[in-house]
């Protein structure tokens, strides 16, 4: 029998944090549920480590050449066999309670492909940033195309970093694939897509803790950040045929500059520069 839900960590290089994202995962409330990991041809001690895992709930697909990220993303994807799907990047943890709330949240509202719980924010040594982040406009039954546009007005990722979400499977492979074009917006391209065939449900509860890690405390990263969500609203329209008016537009050019301002503020605080 397929399990409910797969959840799905594609890795390179997941040292030191892989363990604790497994075990997160693994100490869920759900038990009908399948870990599937991707090992992107890690040579950090991730391969090893993932060799000692016993868990029958686990599988470890090992690549024998380096990909891309989003090509490792996608291969993880389609090895799924879930109903649903999370997929949880290495750094990250989801709480023990949330992936059973999504779960009964989605089986509540059939008509959602997408199901988002808030996140807290930490810092490289799990230093709290921010407790509850995420969803601003967005809690509670959304169509699919106003749950993007309200998001797309912040001019940033309401949904969250994917293991804040839940996809239906079904939707999800059918966007399949992950798309490298605009690495900093891998996840909010594919909800974008996910999001043109059916409803979203954004929950209150904070059920996943995204990681900065050392490199993204950086301005250059945020600079690119802010370059790459602009780039990507200017072809919206293009590469998903969702029409977004000028209103939309100008708002997620402008917001996303403040975004990124902002953004240096709280990590300049949180890194004592």
């Amino acid at each position: 029998m397929a399990p409910q839900v797969s959840v799905v960590i594609p890795v390179m290089n997941g040292m030191p944090y892989i363990k604790n994202c497994v075990d997160s995962i693994l100490e869920s409330s759900r038990t009908d549920l399948e870990l599937l990991i991707s090992d992107n041809a890690s040579d950090d001690g991730t391969a090893e480590y993932l060799k000692t895992i016993t868990d029958n709930r686990v599988k470890v697909n090992h690549l024998p050449k380096r990909v891309s990220a989003a090509e490792n993303w996608t291969l993880a994807t389609r090895d799924s066999t879930g109903r649903y799907v999370k997929l949880v990047c290495a750094d990250d943890l989801i709480s023990p309670e949330g992936l059973d709330r999504q779960i009964n949240c989605a089986l509540n509202n059939p008509s959602a492909k997408l199901i988002a719980s808030k996140r807290s924010i930490v810092d490289y040594e799990g230093k709290i940033i921010l407790r509850s982040h995420g969803l601003k406009l967005l809690t509670g039954a959304h169509a699919g195309i106003s749950a993007i546009t309200r998001s797309l007005i912040t001019g940033t990722n309401q949904f969250g970093e994917v293991a804040a979400v839940l996809f239906e499977r079904s939707a999800l492979v059918s966007a399949l694939p992950w798309s490298s074009e605009f690495p900093y917006v891998i996840d909010l391209d594919m909800y974008v897509k996910v999001l043109k065939s059916g409803s979203f449900v954004g929950l209150d509860s904070v059920d996943a803790t995204f990681r900065l890690t050392p490199g993204s405390w950086s301005s250059e990263i945020g600079n690119q950040q802010a370059k790459q969500f602009y780039a990507w609203i200017n072809k919206v329209e293009s590469l998903h045929g969702i029409k977004l008016n000028f209103l939309v537009k100008f708002s997620s050019k402008v917001t996303s500059k403040l975004n990124m301002y902002a953004r240096r503020l709280i990590t300049s605080r949180n890194s004592g520069t």
